[in-house]
Parts: structure tokens; sequence; C-alpha cells
């Protein structure tokens, strides 16, 4: 062990750990505040910043409850369902039962405790116990053995993993910024018919259309679920419903697997999803993530594939899957039980869109090419800013890496 680290229990280091609790699901009153609430289905394995929450809670709702309000700025991590995720709240935020909220003593930073947790994962999995979830108790957290280094250490060795998440983030928000400008642009031209040139086009009384212009049913320009041959068998990418995000094209993690079922897709398809809640929730993906567009990929039948023909491009259709207009009409189409209700594809035949002529529909996609491809780099990037932070972690936090001559800003702690 290197000089001036020592073996410690987790607890030694904490001032204090905050638990959570649920305000009753059946009092309205306690619902839809403006006070962020957290559960697990908020922490995500590889996001290790929370900005937002799925779901809010009022005042009342704070107060009869067991929650408690946790400052920004705080470590937060799991102890039941996703043991030893972690992350530092940017918000201020009130958390369930599943998580706590740790408090260092002096001895310890803040954002070293952080990647302390993160790398400690596996221990705390291993510590779980529970035939169908597994959960962690507090004394057996207090419990866990860690190597602590001195306190200047931490920080740099904190600094130095913070700042592969700053630039992760950084991306991340480009990616946000360029989707928003993809997508404003297409309601600009397309639904509010402000296209280049709109100033001077000749509007056709009867249809309210610019003259050129036409009202299609979707399902007619577009190919829906096409036929797409695929070796059995053979190893593909493969994409479980749970990559695909709800607020973003990006489609991550990508599992490798044999080929056996389920839909099959390639470059510059749509993936939309048609089952409850999946599609209430608005998971729709954009593929572009393989090297070859010849290469397919297959993933969760609970997609709907939409893909690019002779009439229109790939991120007009896209875009307008990204629609509130088009989920509500699929959402209207839904059939089956509750809880497992799908999307019938012949909702695609009464959804009609504003077809232009041939020239626009082309600028906008090659307007948007450049946005999407954007997209995918910032992604790749990200890729390996990951890598190369998983990389160093257990090298760091071991004190394989001799980190105290290294100059590097330290965080705040």
């Amino acid at each position: 062990m290197r000089a001036g680290w020592k073996d410690v229990e987790l607890g030694e280091i904490l001032l204090n750990i905050k638990g959570g609790g649920t305000p009753s699901k059946n009092n309205p009153d306690y619902w839809g505040g403006n006070i962020p609430w957290c559960s697990v289905k908020d922490m995500q394995d590889d996001k290790f910043l929370l900005t937002s929450t799925q779901d809010f809670i009022t005042e009342l709702g704070l107060k009869s409850s067991s929650s408690n309000l946790i400052r920004k700025g705080t470590v937060v991590t799991s102890t039941r369902m996703g043991l030893g995720r972690a992350f530092i709240s940017d918000i201020d935020i009130a958390i369930n039962q599943d998580l706590k909220a740790l408090y260092p003593t002096n001895e310890l930073n803040n954002n070293f405790l952080l990647w302390l947790i993160i790398y400690n994962r596996s221990n705390l999995e291993s510590l779980g116990t529970g035939s169908t979830v597994k959960g962690i108790r507090l004394e057996t957290l207090k419990s866990l053995k860690i190597k602590l280094p001195p306190l200047p250490i931490q920080k740099k060795i904190a600094s130095i993993l913070s700042a592969y998440d700053d630039l992760i983030e950084n991306n991340l928000k480009r990616i946000k910024l360029l989707e928003e400008k993809a997508q404003l642009t297409y309601e600009e031209w397309f639904v509010k018919m402000r296209f280049p040139g709109y100033e001077t086009a000749k509007f056709d009384e009867i249809t309210g259309l610019p003259e050129g212009w036409e009202k299609k049913a979707f399902s007619n320009i577009v190919n829906v679920n096409p036929k797409t041959i695929i070796k059995t068998r053979s190893v593909a990418p493969y994409i479980p419903m749970s990559s695909i995000s709800e607020n973003s094209m990006i489609i991550e993690p990508i599992e490798y697997k044999s080929v056996s079922g389920g839909m099959k897709f390639k470059n510059g398809d749509t993936l939309f999803a048609r089952i409850t809640p999946c599609l209430e929730n608005g998971k729709t993906g954009f593929v572009q993530f393989m090297e070859d567009d010849d290469m397919i990929a297959f993933g969760s039948t609970e997609y709907i594939v939409l893909r690019e023909t002779t009439s229109i491009g790939k991120y007009f259709i896209y875009c307008t899957s990204r629609e509130e207009r088009f989920r509500e009409n699929a959402i209207k189409s839904m059939v089956g039980s509750d809880g497992r209700q799908r999307v019938k594809t012949e909702c695609f035949d009464k959804y009609f869109v504003n077809y232009a002529p041939s020239h626009i529909r082309g600028n906008f996609e090659n307007f948007a090419d450049n946005i999407f491809r954007s997209i995918q780099i910032f992604v790749n990037q990200n890729h390996f800013l990951k890598e190369a932070r998983d990389i160093l972690l257990p090298r760091l936090m071991s004190g394989m890496i001799d980190v105290e001559e290294l100059q590097t800003e330290s965080f705040k702690s």
C-alpha cells in the first residue's frame, strides 16, 4: 500500500446517512408538485450526475412521508435494486426508501466518495441479500472495507475521473441542442409552413397548403416494418428496449447476440416503441451506430421499424415520429389487456403529413444529415471517454497509478 493510504470501513468516514420515503400514491395532493422526487428508475449505470427526475412531489407530500430533501452536490447511492449505483445530484431532490444520501467527514472528499462507491459496486452487489430483489442493510454498507488515500490524493483522483465525466456531460448537452435544432427546423418547415421561400409561396385556398404540397398518409410514403433478412444464429448487434431513450435518438448500450428472433433493422431506420408504457413514455431511437450500412441488427419484437423510401427521407421520418400528435395517434390505436397494449400499425393509414415538393424534402435531408452525423460523432467520443475512464478507475482507486506529482485542478469538496 502506498505511503499515507490506510484501510478503513466506510462507516468510519461518513458523518451521516439519510434515507427517504414515498408519499402515498393514493393522495393526489402529494404528487405533481415542484420538488423532484428520485427513485432507482432515475439512476443509470453510466451517468453519475443527476439533472432531472421523472416524478415530482408537493411540499405536503414531502412532509407526509419519510422522504428527505437532499441538497444539490450530495452523493446518493442505491441500497436496493442496482446496488452500487451512485450519483451526485445537480439539483435539490427528495429521495425514496431505496436510496441513501451519504455525508462524508472532513477526512473524505465528496467527489472521491462518489467514485469510491462506483469502484466498489461489485463488492456491494455481492453483499446484497434477497431472493428476488437484492438489498443491502445500512450496517453492511458501513462495514465496506476500502483503501483511503490522503485528502490531497483523493482530490486529485476525483479531479481526473470527474474531468472525463465533464467532457461526457458536455457532449450530451451538445447532442441535446443538435436534436432540438433538427426537430425545431422540421416543425418550422413542415408543420408551421415556414420553409425557405415561404414568404413568396402561393397557398391553395382549399387545402391550406402551399402550391405543390399534398396531404399524404404516413403509411403510403414510409416502409413500415420492412422485411429484413439476417442469417439465424449469426452474431449481430442486439438492441433491447432498455437501450432506447425516452427523449433522445441515441441508442445505447449495444449488445451482441446470436440472432434468433425479433425485429430486424439497419442504419437509417427509426425504432418506435409499440407497447405500453414504453410508447407513452416516448421511447424512440434512430439507428446509425453501425460502421457498415450493409450491416443488420436485431432487437425487441416490441418495436415498429420505420424505413425511408424513394418518397421520403430517414430524417423526416424520425422527426415525424417525435411529434406529440404522431404519438397520440398511435396511442389511440392500442389494443390488448391492461399493461400489455400494443399499437396497430393500421393507425399510420390515418395519420397524414404535409408532403413537400422534392427540392424542399431534399434540402431538409441535407440539412439534417450534418446534424445527425455530428450527433453520432459525439456519441462515439463518449464511448471512448467512458472506456478510458473505466480503465483508469481501478488503477487510480487501488493506488496502482501515483498521482501525487500530477498537476490537476481539484474539484470542490
